[in-house]
């Protein structure tokens, strides 16, 4: 799929989707990042509020810098897309899988607002949802095409991609330029502390994503602190089901393993932001010894 057909279908509500996809927002000022306490890497946008909301409310509170990257739109859940622009399934076209892109980044900025966040601190690097996993796994330099949407290269349709707005242009789907892209970030962020999706979570996009940083973290010779969280870990997790205990989760299993968990809570009942489980990496080289 070409890019041009791509930008005509971002600026009209042709026959990409039965809503207006809303023009680009480049809202951001040189430079692209800075350094930063604490860096969030988020397989899709939700993914950080579902798994670190607790951690990232409270960094903001304390007058700490935050900066969350979205590795994906987000755009190639069918049954969302299917809601979203009153399609069956069977129905939906390339263009539809690109309204919901532009529903779930406005989503995320609205949602990190809340939690403290401006808008300038979120990243979209745009890689295809649906498609880490088969990208990570190519070491080649052939670049994947999204499951989606079609499309073989980085893209925004409210925020630009991260690519787009470094380098002038967008970047392929390849494991090369997702691990470059993630690798200048975090070289750049300089991070106390990196947030990612722990490698026990069944979903293949959060491993995929915790693998590009925990490799990104070794090329860049990071030295702060690894910390993982998980969001799919099939039957029994989010452990407890209902209300969270008060009492710390200590071991519990994710995944295939048995791994030690700590608990965030908040100070301060009455804000109304969840506690987050996270877990403190000891598989990788690159953290806190």
């Amino acid at each position: 799929m070409r890019l041009s057909w791509l930008a005509a279908c971002l600026a009209l509500s042709v026959a990409c989707g039965s809503m207006r996809v809303q023009p680009i927002i480049d809202s951001r000022a040189q430079p692209l990042v800075s350094p930063v306490d604490l860096l969030v890497f988020a397989p899709h946008p939700d993914d950080e509020v579902i798994g670190a909301a607790g951690l990232v409310r409270r960094a903001v509170e304390s007058g700490k810098r935050v900066l969350i990257v979205f590795v994906t739109n987000g755009d190639a859940y069918a049954n969302a897309a299917s809601a979203l622009v009153h399609r069956s399934v069977d129905e939906l076209r390339a263009g539809d899988y690109l309204v919901l892109a532009a529903a779930r980044q406005r989503e995320a900025i609205d949602a990190d607002r809340i939690l403290g966040v401006n808008p300038r601190d979120l990243i979209f690097l745009g890689y295809p949802d649906g498609g880490l996993a088969e990208l990570y796994a190519d070491g080649g330099h052939d670049r994947i095409q999204s499951p989606a949407t079609g499309l073989t290269m980085t893209y925004g349709p409210v925020e630009r991609d991260y690519h787009t707005l470094a380098h002038g242009k967008p970047a392929p789907y390849t494991r090369e330029a997702a691990l470059a892209d993630v690798q200048e970030i975090i070289e750049n962020a300089r991070p106390a502390r990196v947030v990612v999706t722990d490698p026990g979570d069944l979903h293949p996009d959060h491993q995929a994503t915790y693998d590009l940083v925990r490799d990104a973290i070794a090329a860049a010779g990071f030295k702060g602190e690894l910390l993982t969280f998980v969001v799919h870990s099939g039957p029994g997790w989010p452990w407890p089901i209902g209300a969270t205990r008060l009492e710390s989760p200590g071991h519990r299993r994710s995944g295939s393993r048995s791994r030690p968990w700590s608990r965030l809570s908040r100070s301060r009942p009455s804000t109304r932001i969840s506690p987050s489980s996270i877990h403190r990496s000891t598989d990788c080289s690159s953290s806190r010894s």
